[in-house]
C-alpha cells in the first residue's frame, strides 16, 4: 500500500489531529503520541515505527501483543488494517473521552465510515462553530444551557459543545433517520446515561410546530423500555449544521426571538443538497430574509468549497 492509498484509507486520521490539535496544545504528550502514529501509519517514516516498537518493547509481552505489531506492521505481513484495531491502540496511546466513543461505536458498528464521520471538513466545520458560538455566548452574555441539533445524525457536535459549555444542562439530536439516532446514543452513551444530558429524536423538523408564542416544542424520546417519553423544552438555541439538505421550513416554523445556528455551503453540485448557494452573499441575503442575522461568517475547507454560517434570531416577518 503506497501513501496515496493510505491516505485515502485512513483519512480520517486527518480529522482526529484536527480535533486534538484543537482539544491540546501543539506541544502536548497527546499530540506528540500521536505525531509518531500518523507519521508511520500514513507516511511510512522508518523513526516514527522504530519508536513504536520501541514502546511495545517496553510493555512487555502482553495478550495484545501480536494484535498490534501485527498492525503496526501490517504491510510487512499482509494484514489489512481494521479501523476498531487501529483505534484500540490509538486509545492506549492518548486517553480522551471522545476517542474512547469512538471506539465503543466502532465496537457496536465496525461498518461505521470513519472518513465521512471524521472528514476534515466536519471536524474543522464543528470546530469553527464552536469558537464562533464561545465568543458569541461570551460577548453577548448569552444564557446558553438548552440545545437543540437538527439533523444530529451521530450527534457529532455534542462532545464539542459539553467541552465547551460546562453549564449546559441537556442537548437533544433530532433527525428523521431512527438508524442514525441509535449509533448517536451508542457513541453518546456517557450522556445518555447521565440523566440524559443527551438524548435522540426520531422526528421530521420540518413538522414540529412550537407550542403557541411560547417557542416551546414538544416532542417523544424513547426510554430503555422502549416507552415513549413526552418532552416539552424550550429550547434557547437550535443548531442545524445540515441545511444544505432541508428546504426553510424548519426554520420558517420557529416562533419570534429563537435563536438559531445555521450552516451550509456552496457545493450544489452534490446529490442531496438542495439548500446550498452559490456565494457567501446569496447566502446571507437569503438568510436575512428569514431573521435577524446577529453574526455571520464563512469558512474555506478546501479549494472551491466554503462553509456559510449565521446565527439568527427569528422575527414576525
Amino acid at each position: 500500500m503506497n501513501v496515496q492509498e493510505r491516505k485515502e484509507i485512513l483519512h480520517f486520521i486527518y480529522g482526529i489531529e484536527k480535533y486534538l490539535l484543537w482539544k491540546y496544545s501543539s506541544k502536548s504528550k497527546e499530540l506528540r503520541e500521536f505525531k509518531e502514529f500518523k507519521n508511520w501509519f500514513l507516511f511510512k517514516d522508518f523513526y516514527s515505527l522504530r519508536k513504536l516498537i520501541m514502546q511495545e518493547i517496553s510493555l512487555g509481552i502482553t495478550p495484545n501483543t501480536e494484535t498490534k505489531i501485527n498492525l503496526i506492521l501490517n504491510d510487512f505481513v499482509k494484514k489489512d488494517i481494521k479501523a476498531s484495531v487501529l483505534m484500540e491502540y490509538l486509545n492506549e496511546k492518548i486517553s480522551d473521552y471522545f476517542l474512547k466513543d469512538l471506539q465503543v461505536l466502532i465496537n457496536k458498528d465496525p461498518n461505521i465510515n470513519l472518513n465521512d464521520f471524521l472528514s476534515q471538513g466536519q471536524v474543522v466545520s464543528k470546530i469553527w462553530l464552536i469558537k464562533e458560538l464561545k465568543n458569541y455566548v461570551q460577548t453577548h452574555n448569552f444564557d446558553l444551557k438548552n440545545i437543540a441539533i437538527y439533523g444530529s445524525w451521530y450527534g457529532f457536535l455534542v462532545p464539542f459543545l459539553y467541552d465547551s459549555f460546562t453549564n449546559l444542562n441537556f442537548i437533544r439530536g433530532f433527525d428523521l433517520d431512527a438508524k442514525a439516532n441509535h449509533k448517536s446514543e451508542i457513541f453518546l452513551n456517557r450522556y445518555v446515561v447521565d440523566n440524559w444530558k443527551y438524548k435522540s429524536v426520531t422526528q421530521n423538523v420540518n413538522e414540529m410546530i412550537p407550542i403557541g408564542s411560547s417557542g416551546k416544542l414538544f416532542y417523544y424520546c424513547i426510554n430503555e423500555f422502549n416507552q415513549k417519553i413526552k418532552e416539552i423544552n424550550k429550547f434557547d438555541l437550535i443548531i442545524n449544521t445540515s441545511a444544505e439538505h432541508m428546504n426553510d421550513k424548519w426554520l420558517e416554523n420557529l416562533r419570534k426571538e429563537q435563536v438559531v445556528c445555521v450552516q451550509t455551503n456552496n457545493m450544489k453540485d452534490i446529490e442531496g443538497h438542495i439548500n446550498a448557494f452559490d456565494s457567501f452573499e446569496k447566502a446571507k441575503d437569503h438568510y436575512r430574509n428569514l431573521g435577524q442575522i446577529l453574526w455571520s461568517g464563512k469558512h474555506p475547507l478546501m479549494e472551491n468549497y466554503e462553509r456559510y454560517m449565521f446565527f439568527l434570531r427569528r422575527r414576525n416577518l
